[in-house]
């Protein structure tokens, strides 16, 4: 339904729609004059002109399009209502008017598309086109107006589709490729197309005729015997291609001849001096390779040793004895100066004991292994030569000083070079910790390697722990107040000197017992250090609490009404030499001033709270001022 503005310039118009069927998603898309938009379904408060409706259905896609026309001042106060068209190609649209006035008073002229006339108030079985309308009254006032019917899209879909061989759609199989149509009735009555564009492939298959040697690799296997073998997988278009393997086997052949010998051999027209696995490929009755293979055993010998070392030590000498025939072989060994001969098994020690040969040259020696017997008599001359090289011992230099027990833990760090590792009684240790080791005699050891020769050397001493005092003392205040004497009693032993330190820049030496008294409050940390004949120390320390000589207390109240009790306010306490006390009253007036040592007797004042200010002289001369609230109760 469209109302019209009721005159010119006014925004007072709207339009009422209604949709069906209302599937409760749609979505609706308003624009108009004046940059008008939005998004409800009916719309109100609207200026005269042309709005553009688009409903769109979320779920499905579709959409509707509508124009309607809010007419400018209608003297008949003319509403619009429109039903617009169902489906593309039908012709049920209708419009009907309401008028704010007599309606036979009125005469209706309605033109449109195909030649339309009607002189109706309201048309129906409409085509979709423009509709004129003109009113006209009695007095010959007209008033003119035009109607917009769309009709709407038809509903259609696309389907896209890639298929191997066949492809069922709408209960129809499809076996070639094409674009093919189902046409249907939509939820709202109307025709509804679906279309599909359809690609057919087809799958595929091959043989494939292969004679080999041994194996053959045909798609990633591995086939050792003849057969036919099956290989599925997809072509380029995706579909399904089955190649066929149709594999003949052939063997090839194999023999080894296995030899041990003392001295070079011929095999094939090829001399070969050393051991080895050596092939001859030749080809077979079946075409395929014919391996021969000789397993050579060679006795070979060589020399080795253990190099550098450091003096001292020995380097063990290795015999490598390659592919022995037998285990008995006499081998010579030079350093041109000498020549030894020893008989090893086959794995180069003494064939009598066991053990590997041990050279200790005292400096840089060669050695010539010169010739090698075995017990089949079959003789060999290496001359495989090895130097060993002798390096000096690192000299360390080891010190520590004898030290008390009651030393503190140390890293020790008392040898050089530095580096090493410390042995205390032979066991090894990096902190010396005097209390676990003990009062005595004890071996202090140091072992440094040599870090670019690898040598060791060693050196011990002889360190002494000696014993300590034991410092104690005590006194017969610990708690005390200023100037009064303290006498301290020593109780140390195994000492021959006592140094007693004060904690307030005073010092004795050599005192059994002796008194002193502290001029200042405070905590001092009495030190006595009780020193015995290897000069090792014992420190005790107690702690003096030296209190105040002086105290003072001030009421905060009292009550002169004559009963001997709290009649006057003044000081009291310790250490108070004179006092004077100033009263004043809650107007800063001076209400009493008392000098030398005079209270307070507040006779002719009244209840209430009043101001004082003290001052005081203590024993040690010094002043103090306090001021504070009294409170005067009669």
């Amino acid at each position: 339904m469209i109302s019209s503005v009721s005159c010119v310039g006014a925004n007072n118009g709207g339009i009422d729609i209604t949709v069906t069927p209302n599937s409760g998603s749609l979505l609706y898309s308003w624009t108009g004059p004046n940059n008008f938009t939005s998004t409800n379904d009916d719309i109100t408060s609207l200026s005269a002109g042309t709005y553009d409706l688009v409903i769109t259905d979320a779920s499905s896609g579709c959409f509707f399009n509508e124009v309607m026309i809010v007419p400018t001042s209608n003297p008949f106060n003319t509403s619009i209502f429109v039903d617009s068209i169902s489906c593309m190609g039908y012709n049920d649209g209708a419009i009907n008017l309401t008028l704010n006035t007599n309606s036979s008073l009125l005469t209706f002229s309605w033109t449109g598309p195909n030649n339309f006339t009607s002189s109706n108030e309201d048309i129906n079985s409409l085509l979709p086109g423009t509709y004129n309308i003109t009113i006209t009254d009695t007095a010959g006032c007209m008033v003119a107006n035009s109607i917009i019917l769309y009709d709407p899209a038809n509903i259609t879909s696309l389907t896209a589709y890639l298929a191997c061989d066949s492809y069922f759609w709408n209960n129809i199989m499809y076996s070639n490729s094409g674009i093919y149509t189902n046409t249907t009735i939509a939820a709202n009555g109307c025709d509804s197309t679906a279309i599909l564009n359809l690609t057919i492939n087809n799958s595929s298959n091959s043989t494939t005729y292969v004679q080999s040697c041994n194996d053959y690799n045909w798609n990633g296997n591995v086939y050792t015997v003849s057969g036919t073998y099956p290989f599925e997988a997809l072509n380029s278009a995706g579909c399904d291609s089955i190649a066929y393997l149709v594999l003949t086997i052939s063997n090839f052949s194999t023999s080894t001849t296995l030899v041990k010998d003392c001295n070079p051999y011929l095999w094939n027209g090829v001399t070969y001096e050393y051991s080895g696995i050596y092939t001859d490929t030749s080809t077979n009755v079946f075409g395929c390779d014919s391996i021969a293979t000789l397993d050579l055993n060679i006795t070979s010998y060589a020399i080795d040793a253990v190099s550098p070392i450091c003096i001292n030590d020995s380097s063990i000498i290795s015999i490598s004895i390659t592919d022995p025939s037998n285990n008995n072989h006499t081998i010579t060994i030079n350093d041109f100066s000498t020549s030894s001969i020893y008989i090893v098994d086959s794995s180069g020690n003494l064939l009598s004991q066991g053990i590997p040969i041990k050279f200790s040259p005292e400096k840089n020696t060669q050695f010539i292994l010169t010739s090698v017997i075995d017990e089949n008599n079959c003789q060999t001359y290496p001359n495989d030569t090895i130097i060993i090289r002798v390096n000096p011992l690192p000299i360390i230099d080891l010190f520590l000083d004898d030290i008390c027990v009651n030393e503190p833990p140390f890293l020790l760090n008392n040898a050089t070079p530095q580096g090493g590792v410390y042995f205390v009684d032979n066991k090894p240790t990096t902190l010396f910790t005097a209390s676990n080791i003990g009062v005595g005699e004890h071996i202090l050891g140091y072992n440094y390697r040599d870090s670019i020769t690898n040598c060791i050397a060693k050196e011990n001493d002889v360190v002494r722990i000696n014993p300590k005092p034991y410092a104690e003392f005590y006194c017969d205040y610990y708690i005390t107040k200023q100037d009064t004497p303290i006498t301290f009693f020593n109780t140390s032993t195994d000492y021959v000197n006592l140094y007693w330190e004060l904690d307030n820049g005073s010092f004795f030496q050599d005192s059994i017992s002796f008194s002193y008294g502290y001029e200042n409050i405070g905590i001092y940390n009495v030190q006595l250090i009780a020193v015995n004949e290897y000069n090792c120390s014992d420190t005790v320390i107690n702690d003096i609490s030296v209190i105040s000589s002086y105290i003072i207390n001030i009421p905060s109240a009292f009550t002169p009404n004559g009963d001997d009790h709290n009649e006057m306010f003044f000081p009291v306490g310790e250490g108070i030499i004179s006092y004077n006390i100033k009263i004043y009253n809650r107007w800063g007036e001076r209400v009493f001033d008392g000098a030398n040592n005079t209270p307070w007797l507040g006779k002719k004042c009244s209840d209430g709270a009043y101001t004082f200010v003290i001052d005081v002289i203590n024993l040690k001369d010094k002043y103090y001022q306090y001021i504070g609230d009294i409170f005067l109760i009669k």
